[in-house]
């Protein structure tokens, strides 16, 4: 998980040698690099360049499903983040993306997890649940991908099998990115794990207003009300 996350050794090994080639040079792959660099800057600014770069990297190559995958994360972001110039047109690239990812790639997890976080948001969530259990069948060691789908599926009445995972997630990978406390403290909030929420909430380097939100709330379950 170290070596092949998002943020992992090898992917940021793959963009150092992206940034040192000349623009006209850039293979579809490379422009996918980059796009996932700037998702992950999760600002409103970072996130329209990031859907810019995978759609430039589509054009080069429309079989790469991971840029489509990437998609969904993108609107799923500028949805939660309150960023999103029209919540009914992220939506609907969310479900378009997530159907071409799964059907591009029918055997990639992520594939899966990217159709079931598309569903759960456009109101399917028999479907998302499902797409879930497929997408942890195919990749049941990917870190990144377990917790995702441990933060996605407390909605679907699944708030402790969403800790399972969660677990699992950290004996996968105890040296964890930092994203993955928010996460952690979501799963933990809605398993009733009011005292951990809280931990891992607090972990969180830059927090925004959401995390403060969950922490006010986790708080005021465990009866510290000053707090």
């Amino acid at each position: 998980a170290t070596l092949i996350g998002y943020q992992g050794a090898v992917a940021e090994a793959e963009r150092s040698l992206v940034r040192r080639k000349l623009p006209a040079s850039l293979t579809a792959y490379d422009i996918y690099l980059l796009g996932i660099e700037a998702k992950h800057r999760v600002t409103k600014e970072s996130l329209i360049e990031a859907e810019e770069l995978l759609r430039r990297a589509l054009d080069l190559d429309p079989h790469l499903a991971r840029a489509h995958v990437a998609l969904v994360d993108v609107q799923f972001y500028l949805i939660d983040l309150g960023l999103a110039p029209s919540v009914e047109q992220a939506l609907s690239k969310m479900m378009t993306a997530g159907e071409m990812a799964a059907t591009l790639d029918p055997n990639d997890g992520k594939s899966h997890y990217a159709l079931g976080l598309a569903s759960l948001y456009n109101g399917k969530p028999d479907q998302a649940a499902a797409e879930f259990v497929r997408a942890e069948t195919l990749a049941p060691s990917d870190a990144d991908m377990l917790l995702s789908i441990a933060w996605s599926i407390p909605g679907l009445g699944e708030a402790e099998r969403a800790v399972r995972l969660a677990e699992r997630t950290l004996a996968l990978n105890p040296h964890y990115p930092d994203w993955y406390n928010q996460g952690l403290s979501y799963v933990y909030f809605f398993g009733a794990q009011f005292d951990k929420s809280v931990k891992y909430r607090l972990l969180v380097k830059e927090p925004l207003a959401l995390d403060y939100a969950y922490l006010a709330m986790a708080y005021a379950n465990l009866d510290r009300t000053s707090d």
